[in-house]
């Protein structure tokens, strides 16, 4: 197609997606050749208009889902379980510290990862910190039988307030609250285990420790 020819249509998409016509002829150039039909070139032009954009900083929810359902199976936990803790405890961001040091997705402790076998340094990579979250609560879930609450309840703040060995704290209450909402959002097929998750041990009970 003629350069003229490839001008047409390129202006009729710019009016449609609200891209301005002033955009560089190569980068209109660049999009026309790789789109094949209206459809892809309207897609096409939306990502250059938005790629003119500052960049977010945090990154978008459900980002890392992969990363982190690969780890849930590599375990043996719940992906649903492990994708509603990342979402509240970081909201998927994997540059995420809190006040006590826990870091990236799963805001895991130094020294729980190296208890689970992770070197801290590396809890900055997301699917290695996905992995040291999964690897803790499976461990969780052996020692309290896969029940869901004191597992959230020792993720949260630790062994000792899930034993009752000390109170849990209001903010843990709410955290697991949180958590089981999350979990809930992602209900897809109870036929498939609890919630849509196949690890069907998993269980919801009412827990007071």
């Amino acid at each position: 197609m003629s350069q003229t020819g490839r001008w047409v249509p390129c202006l009729l998409a710019c009016s449609i997606v609200g891209v301005p016509v002033t955009i560089a002829a190569r980068e209109l150039d660049a999009v026309i050749s790789a789109a094949y039909g209206y459809a892809r070139l309207s897609q096409s032009l939306d990502r250059v208009s938005q790629a003119r954009v500052a960049p977010i900083r945090k990154p978008p929810p459900g980002r890392f889902e992969p990363e982190i359902r690969r780890a849930a199976l590599r375990n043996g936990v719940s992906p649903e379980l492990l994708l509603a803790i990342v979402e509240v405890e970081s909201n998927f961001n994997p540059g995420a510290v809190s006040r006590k040091g826990a870091l990236g997705l799963g805001q895991v402790m130094p020294a729980t990862a190296m208890d689970v076998g992770i070197r801290p340094e590396h809890l900055w990579h997301p699917e290695t910190n996905a992995e040291a979250a999964a690897r803790y609560l499976r461990w969780l879930g052996k020692r309290y039988q896969w029940r869901v609450d004191p597992m959230l309840i020792g993720y949260n703040a630790g062994p000792a307030a899930a034993d009752g060995l000390q109170p849990v704290p209001a903010e843990t209450r709410r955290y697991v609250a949180n958590v089981r909402k999350a979990y809930l959002r992602r209900k897809t097929d109870t036929s498939h285990g609890i919630y849509g998750d196949p690890l069907k041990r998993t269980q919801w009970t009412s827990y007071q420790p």
